[in-house]
Order: structure tokens, then C-alpha cells, then sequence
């Protein structure tokens, strides 16, 4: 799967999330088609949001950034996880 620019940003940033909630995990483990269940236990899927969250605080300089309880809800994959995150950040425009 290929990304623009601004999604291969983002791809990068839920890496370093899933990396982040857990530390055991190898990030070229991850691709966009990996299930989220399958990479990182139950609690640090219910963490990994909220890594998320700081991930696009920094990287967008957003400091209200928050993710939508509807987004997390779409997210079983990875690219879910691009995909939404692009929709939050650049406000559901289409690219």
C-alpha cells in the first residue's frame, strides 16, 4: 500500500505509537494491513489512543488535539488508524 506524504507521516506516528504501548513490539512488525488486536494486548489498545493523541500534539503542534470516540470505534487496522487520523487532522477533506 502506498501513502501520500501526509499519510506516510502518519503511518510513521502510529508506529512509533504501537511501539510506544509496547516496547516488545519490532515496528517492522507493523503494516498498514496488521489488526491492531494481533500486534499489542487489550490495555494497550485501550492506551494507544492516547499516545496517538500526544504523537499529533507534537508532530502538528495541535495542542487541543483529540481523537474522536466515533474515529477509534472505525479502527481494527492499521491504515483504519492512518486513515482516521488523516481525516482528524485535515478536517475530512478528501486527497
Amino acid at each position: 500500500m502506498e501513502y501520500d506524504a501526509d499519510r506516510t507521516k502518519i503511518y510513521e506516528l502510529v508506529k512509533s505509537a504501537l511501539c510506544d504501548v509496547d516496547k516488545s513490539l519490532p515496528a517492522e512488525r507493523i503494516s498498514p494491513e496488521s489488526k491492531l488486536s494481533e500486534l499489542v494486548d487489550s490495555l494497550s489498545l485501550f492506551e494507544l489512543p492516547l499516545e496517538l493523541e500526544d504523537k499529533v500534539k507534537l508532530a502538528y503542534r495541535k495542542n487541543r488535539f483529540v481523537i474522536t470516540e466515533e474515529a477509534i470505534k472505525g479502527i481494527v487496522t492499521v491504515d483504519d488508524a492512518v486513515q482516521a487520523l488523516y481525516k482528524e487532522i485535515y478536517g475530512g477533506k478528501e486527497v
